[in-house]
């Protein structure tokens, strides 16, 4: 009896794996047919049959459809960032991996989805990883002392102990060519009432520049002098140690500072 039950398992079981092998050629016949459609300029069956496929699994043909929105087909399909970004994730969720690389210039540039830069180099670098040449190409011109101060240096609790940071730098460095550092210091304090990051950059020992934020939180809150206040107590120290720098910058916040200047 359980030679009879074994072998009905084992016919089942080789019927299962024959059908989804069918299965699986017919889905890549419906995405050549689609890939043919769209070579021949007919964007109507191309876009209908990679729509097919996507949703019969098929992790390109996901990624073509969120191309296709993301360029827009009059007629056919409406342009749509948000259409492309979701099909873009599917095809990565599915295993494709280009995928990451188109995710991470959505998330870079805000198309369909909120504008993150760091989050876009995540995502080009888990597609370098798995060598894609223009994911490669991408992750060679980002100053890597600067994602690294943003993504992984511990905020100081003041001020002070910030600066006290500079005689054994623990904030992110990039040795250069010429010998000299870039240096990347963060802080977070709260002053007055009003919490403040502070980023200062440091070349060769020498302050470049100061980069604050806490004016967005002054200003819902309508009170101006606090954040002078807050600000003069955050540059006093500072100005103490190195002089007064010359170049002090607002940001409404040190994600969007690093995001204007990681590339």
């Amino acid at each position: 009896m359980k030679k009879i039950i074994f072998t009905v398992l084992c016919i089942f079981a080789m019927s299962f794996c024959s059908m989804a092998g069918l299965f699986s050629s017919e889905v890549d016949k419906t995405y050549d047919r689609a890939t043919k459609y769209y070579n021949e300029g007919d964007m109507a069956l191309a876009f209908a049959n990679y729509m097919i496929a996507a949703k019969q699994g098929h992790a390109k043909a996901m990624a073509w459809v969120g191309a296709m929105y993301y360029a827009g087909s009059p007629g056919v399909c409406e342009q749509s960032y948000e259409e492309a970004y979701d099909w873009k994730l599917k095809a990565a969720n599915a295993g494709y991996t280009m995928a990451f690389y188109s995710l991470g210039n959505y998330y870079y540039k805000g198309e369909g989805v909120k504008k993150d830069r760091v989050e876009a180099m995540n995502l080009w670098s888990i597609a370098a990883d798995k060598n894609i040449p223009c994911a490669v190409e991408q992750m060679k011109k980002i100053n890597p002392a600067k994602k690294k101060a943003y993504e992984e240096y511990k905020f100081s609790d003041s001020i002070e102990e910030t600066l006290k940071n500079m005689k054994d730098p623990k904030g992110a460095s990039l040795e250069k060519k010429d010998g000299s550092k870039d240096v990347w210091l963060l802080t977070r304090t709260t002053i007055s009432g009003i919490e403040f990051e502070c980023a200062l950059h440091f070349y060769d020992n020498k302050l470049i520049s100061v980069k604050i934020t806490g004016r967005n939180l002054a200003e819902e809150q309508g009170d101006e002098a606090r954040y002078r206040k807050g600000l003069d107590s955050m540059i006093a120290p500072i100005a103490k140690k190195y002089g007064e720098p010359s170049d002090v910058s607002d940001f409404p916040s040190l994600e969007s500072c690093f995001h204007n200047s990681l590339l």
